[in-house]
C-alpha cells in the first residue's frame, strides 16, 4: 500500500493545487454536443484575470489518430479496457483513436515505419529514448513535422513552449528553428528546482542517528571533514559496519556525490555527462579541473582509511552491507522507499539526514534532477491537414487544463470537473478510493507507461507536509514512514542542500555531422575518464601524476578541445533560442 502511495503523490499534488473549491458542482456534461452547448469561448474577464479556461474540444469530426507506442504496463489491454479517458475524448472532439503498442524491438519498428509507406505508418510515434542524433536525420530527411507551423490551432502548446517552459524551448529547437518533438514527460523547471525536485524526495545522505549521538556526534555533519570525522569514528567503535556506503565508484550515487563539496555539478545522471557550462556560459569538462583532483584525493583518503565500500547488490544499495548495517549512505527518494527500506533492514535503527557537505574554498554546488524524458513525434507523411490533426488532438489531450485533470485524475465528470468559472473541482470520494486502492488507477490512464505527455508537473511547487496532509485526510489510520522528527529534519536538510542547485546543462539538437563527431570522441573520452576516476580513488594511479597522466591526454589525445568547441557552438544556439 505505501508504494501505491509513492506512485499517487503526483495525484494528490494535483488535489492540493487546484481542490479550493467544493465538491458539490454538477459535473461537466461529457458529450461534444453537451460541451457545445455549455462552453462558450473564453473570453478574458473585465477584471484582467484572463480568460476563463472551459472545455474548448477541436472538432476532429471523421479523423482517425493513428499512435504508436513501446510497452506499456498493461500491454495487451484494448483502449476501452484502460484508457476510458480517450474514450471520452474522442466523445469531446468526434474523432477516432488508434492506438498500436509495440512490445519489442521498438526503434526498429520505428524506423522501418517512418522509412516505409506513408500510408501506413501512424499520425504520431513515440521517440522514446531515441537519441538526439537520430531525431536530427529523421528530421533531415523530412520524415517529422515542425510543431510551430500549427501553432493557430494547438493554443495550449504554443502556451506551453513560450510561456511555461521557454527554458526547455532551447532544448528541442532544430537548427533550422522548427520543433519537431514534443515531450512526453516533462519533471521541473529549473527555477522550481527547489519546490519540485527537493521536496519529493529526491538526493539526500542519510546515517545512524543513534549511533552518532552514541559517539558523541549531537548534530549532522556538514563539511566533508566533519564526515570524515565521524565515519572515522564509526570505524574505529564498529569495525564490522560500512561506515559509508556506495554505489559504485564514479557513477550516480556514489563517491561522485561529494563532488558539490567542491564546487563542481557532475554528481547527477540527468545532467550530460561531465559537461557544464560555467558563470561565465564557458563549457567546461570537470574531471580535467583541479578541484576534481582535491576531490579524488579526498576520497582517495577515505577509501584508504575503510571509510567508503561499493556494493554491487539493489540490497546494498539501500543499506543492508553483506557484513552488517550500513552506517550512511546515499539515496534518491528518501521520503518513500528508502527510508521505508532503512526501517525493514534495522527496525531499531534511527535515521536522520544529511545535507551535502562543504569544503572550504569552494561554494556548495549542486545539480538538480531537472530534466526531462522520451518524447513525440508528429509524421509528416505530406497530409499537411492530417498533422495538424493529429497536433490538436495532442493540444487537446495533454496540454489543455482537460488534459492535465484527466491525465491525473480520469475521466471529467468522474474524478473532476469544472466549476461555473472554469476551476477544478475534484470529485474527493473519487480520489480517497484511488488512494485507498479500491479501484484501478489504470482506469484513468495514468498508469500506462508512455499514454502521452504528463505535462503537468512543472506546476507542482506544494510542500511534502501539504502531500502529508491531504493523504492524512483521505487515510486518517494511514502512518507516515518518517516520525514528526525526522521529517522535520528532512525539510530543514533540503532548504539546505535546494540553496545550492543550479541550473542543469541543457542536451540540444547538433547536425548531423557534428554529432557524429561528439558521439566518435565522446566514447573513449568517457571510457578513460571512468577508469582513471576510479583508478584515481583506489590509489591505483598516482594524483602527483594528475596533470600529465590524465589532464594532457585529454586534450593532446583525445581531443577534448574540440569536443568542448563543439558543445560550446550549441550551447551558444541554446541559449539564443531559449530567450
Amino acid at each position: 500500500m505505501k508504494k501505491f502511495l509513492c506512485l499517487l503523490l503526483a495525484i494528490v499534488m494535483i488535489v492540493g493545487m487546484f481542490s479550493a473549491c467544493g465538491s458539490e458542482e454538477e459535473p461537466t456534461p461529457t458529450t461534444a454536443a453537451a460541451v457545445a452547448e455549455t462552453n462558450a469561448t473564453p473570453t478574458s474577464g473585465d477584471d484582467g484575470s484572463g480568460a476563463v479556461d472551459y472545455v474548448n474540444a477541436p472538432d476532429l469530426s471523421g479523423k482517425t489518430i493513428k499512435l504508436m507506442t513501446t510497452d506499456t504496463w498493461v500491454a495487451g489491454l484494448t483502449l476501452s479496457d484502460v484508457l476510458p479517458r480517450f474514450k471520452q475524448i474522442e466523445e469531446l472532439t468526434g474523432c477516432t483513436i488508434i492506438w498500436e503498442t509495440v512490445t519489442s524491438d521498438y526503434e526498429t519498428v520505428l524506423a522501418t515505419r517512418l522509412t516505409g509507406d506513408p500510408s501506413e505508418c501512424p499520425d504520431i510515434v513515440l521517440l522514446g529514448n531515441t537519441d538526439m542524433n537520430t531525431i536530427s536525420k529523421y528530421v533531415e530527411d523530412g520524415l517529422l513535422y515542425d510543431i510551430t507551423k500549427a501553432y493557430d490551432v494547438t493554443p495550449n502548446i504554443q502556451k506551453f513552449w513560450e510561456e511555461d517552459r521557454p527554458d526547455l524551448k532551447g532544448t528541442f529547437t532544430y537548427t533550422d528553428g522548427g520543433i519537431y518533438n514534443l515531450l512526453a514527460n516533462v519533471h521541473d523547471t529549473v527555477d522550481g528546482q527547489a519546490k519540485g525536485v527537493a521536496l519529493k524526495g529526491d538526493n539526500a545522505l542519510w546515517y545512524r542517528a543513534d549511533i552518532a549521538q552514541e559517539l558523541g556526534f549531537e548534530t549532522y555533519p556538514t563539511t566533508i571533514n566533519e564526515w570524515y570525522e565521524l565515519l572515522t569514528a564509526v570505524h574505529e567503535a564498529y569495525p564490522d559496519m560500512v561506515p559509508m556506503h556506495m554505489w559504485d565508484w564514479t557513477g550516480w550515487e556514489s563517491a561522485r556525490v561529494f563532488t558539490s563539496a567542491y564546487g563542481l555539478h557532475y554528481n547527477n545522471e540527468c545532467s550530460t555527462s561531465f559537461f557544464y557550462a560555467d558563470e561565465n556560459g564557458i563549457v567546461q569538462y570537470e574531471p580535467a579541473l583541479e578541484a576534481s583532483k582535491e576531490w579524488l584525493t579526498e576520497m582517495n583518503k577515505w577509501y584508504e582509511d575503510g571509510l567508503i565500500v561499493v556494493g554491487d547488490s539493489e540490497e546494498q544499495k539501500i543499506g543492508a552491507a553483506a557484513n552488517g548495517t550500513t552506517f550512511s549512505g546515499f539515496y534518491s527518494g528518501v521520503t518513500g522507499m528508502c527510508e521505508e527500506s532503512l526501517k525493514e533492514i534495522d527496525p531499531d535503527g534511527y535515521f536522520l539526514y544529511a545535507p551535502m557537505p562543504t569544503t572550504e574554498g569552494y561554494e556548495l554546488t549542486y545539480m538538480g534532477r531537472a530534466a526531462y524524458g522520451n518524447s513525440f513525434g508528429i509524421i509528416n507523411n505530406g497530409d499537411e491537414e492530417q498533422c495538424r490533426a493529429a497536433l490538436q488532438f495532442l493540444d487537446f489531450a495533454f496540454f489543455s487544463d482537460y488534459g492535465k485533470y484527466s491525465e491525473k485524475l480520469g475521466v471529467m465528470g468522474e474524478g473532476w470537473s469544472f466549476g461555473e468559472n472554469g476551476e477544478l473541482v475534484v470529485d474527493e470520494a473519487y480520489v480517497e478510493a484511488l488512494i485507498k486502492n479500491e479501484i484501478v488507477l489504470q482506469a484513468t490512464g495514468a498508469n500506462i507507461h508512455f499514454n502521452g505527455p504528463t505535462i503537468s508537473s512543472f506546476e507542482i511547487d506544494q510542500e511534502y507536509s501539504e502531500i502529508a496532509k491531504l493523504i492524512q485526510e483521505a487515510m486518517p489510520d494511514y502512518e507516515p514512514v518518517m516520525s514528526e522528527e525526522q521529517e522535520a529534519n528532512w525539510e530543514e536538510i533540503n532548504a539546505i542542500n535546494t540553496a545550492a542547485y543550479c541550473s542543469y546543462f541543457p542536451k540540444f539538437f547538433m547536425s548531423a555531422e557534428d554529432q557524429d563527431v561528439i558521439n566518435t570522441l565522446t566514447a573513449d573520452l568517457t571510457t578513460f575518464t571512468d577508469e582513471m576516476l576510479e583508478k584515481y580513488i583506489l590509489g591505483t594511479a598516482d594524483l602527483a601524476n594528475f596533470q600529465t597522466e590524465f589532464v594532457d591526454v585529454l586534450y593532446n589525445n583525445l581531443n577534448l578541445q574540440q569536443i568542448l568547441d563543439i558543445y560550446q557552438k550549441y550551447y551558444n544556439t541554446y541559449l539564443e533560442n531559449a530567450s
